[in-house]
């Protein structure tokens, strides 16, 4: 089975990435890195490898868009000290399952 989420990269960078939603529609308006910062802002690359996450049914995660985070690929609010203007990518899993995120 398919991860829930695909990301394109262009040339890794984070502000032209477009997240594209495969399976569910639990995530928010503000999906696009690039929408949230008027396409001018690239955030720091964390990895060029996709993490393994286990996810919980029915929680809500938060997605570092900016890449500082210090618990990737997960936010620890880093992108409120930096200039970037990024803010975290929600998302809730509605089921218990492994997903890849990146």
């Amino acid at each position: 089975m398919s991860s829930p989420f695909a990301f394109t990269f262009a040339r890794g960078s984070y502000a032209k990435m477009k997240m594209l939603l495969l399976q569910n529609r639990s995530i928010s308006s503000s999906f696009s890195v690039s929408q949230q910062a008027g396409g001018t802002v690239k955030g720091q690359i964390a990895s060029k490898a996709p993490t393994r996450v286990q996810c919980e049914g029915g929680k809500t995660y938060s997605w570092c868009s900016c890449g500082l985070s210090a618990k990737q690929p997960f936010c620890d609010s880093s992108h409120k000290r930096s200039a970037l203007g990024l803010k975290p990518v929600r998302f809730t899993e509605p089921e218990k399952k492994e997903v890849f995120l990146c």
